[in-house]
């Protein structure tokens, strides 16, 4: 019988590892594989949380072409929503953070955006009742988003201010990121700029000119779905153009 040496012994063992360290080197393989998936997941879902929406071509001025009227004696607070979207619950959030500081020191509207074909209870979902219930604000169904596309909206959570005057102070979204509430440069200037504006207050705080002057208004992202699937836009892109003959 052939003895076996101790370099052909060396050999076998590295050309077939024992049971043991096969098992070892899997659950290595699979403990990386794991760990990089989650870092990828984490990472897409930091991605997207901070990815903003489109931001649209918010009106300068209210426009004519709207029966509904901007308030004559203190600032008008828009805010178009998506009655589903998920990332509006922060937005509605941090709604009430702002009228809790600006009380009826500004006119405030929901505008819920009610697709062709849906019902009015498909509209008027949680998020309805629940902006429903912040004082002094108003939550109102917006049949097939012309309202929204008139304004120029197009992600769920775009608020926008206007004056007294009808000229737009601020535009853009009240969330540091989809679906998050807390401290963010938003909602803070929308108080700012509706409490300077009340009636018999100076304006000096925040630079502001004569009413006669063009002023470009402030602006954030807006963090949300969009108001309108791929297939009604067509319907409404050109609504613009429509109102400006």
């Amino acid at each position: 019988m052939a003895r076996l040496l101790p370099v052909d012994a060396e050999n076998v063992d590295t050309k077939n590892p024992a049971p043991d360290d096969r098992l070892k080197g899997w659950l290595l393989v699979a403990v990386v594989t794991w760990f990089l998936l989650v870092a990828v997941g984490l990472g897409s879902l930091l991605i997207y949380a901070n990815q903003p929406g489109r931001g649209g071509e918010p009106a300068a001025t209210w426009p004519n072409a709207t029966e509904m009227r901007y308030s004559r004696s203190k600032p008008t607070l828009l805010v178009f929503a998506h009655p589903r979207c998920p990332c509006t619950r922060a937005t509605i959030d941090e709604l009430a953070w702002i009228m809790t500081r600006c009380g009826n020191r500004v006119e405030c509207r929901v505008h819920f955006v009610q697709p062709a074909g849906q019902s009015r209870q498909w509209v008027q979902s949680g998020m309805w009742e629940k902006a429903s219930s912040i004082p002094d604000v108003t939550a109102l169904a917006d049949g097939e988003g012309q309202l929204a596309e008139l304004f120029g909206a197009e992600t769920s959570g775009h608020a926008m201010l206007y004056d007294a005057f009808g000229k737009l102070l601020f535009e853009g979204g009240i969330t540091p990121s989809r679906g998050h509430r807390g401290s963010n440069s938003g909602r803070e200037r929308i108080v700012k700029l509706a409490i300077a504006r009340q009636p018999g207050r100076p304006l000096s705080d925040i630079d502001q000119v004569d009413s006669t002057e063009e002023v470009d208004a402030e602006s954030t992202c807006v963090f949300g779905c969009p108001l309108f699937s791929p297939q009604q836009r067509p319907a409404t892109e050109n609504l613009h153009a429509f109102w400006d003959r």
